[in-house]
């Protein structure tokens, strides 16, 4: 039971990652028309990075960046947990 848990978190964090990743790299090229994927990737990616933006307004450090500070942190979060799980 612990070993298939295990194996759907990796899963789990395994997939954040990657839609992370094709959130930022969507962001350096905007399409000129909107689409599905995009819509998609871009909504799980606010519900995956959701908690640290929260975080950041509760101390009222999240609005005025030029950089999405909650968005990195999320990927280091996500990167330092896939390095301990593994």
């Amino acid at each position: 039971m612990g070993v298939m848990i295990l194996f759907l978190l990796k899963i789990a964090l395994d997939a954040a990652s990657i839609i992370l990743l094709i959130a930022a790299i969507m962001s350096w090229f905007p399409p000129s028309t909107p689409s599905k994927f995009e819509d998609l990737i871009n909504t799980a990616a606010y519900y995956i990075c959701y908690p640290m933006r929260a975080l950041f307004n509760a101390m009222g450090a999240g609005s005025g960046r030029v950089l999405d500070v909650p968005f990195f942190l999320t990927a280091i979060v996500i990167a330092l947990l896939q390095s301990v799980i593994r």
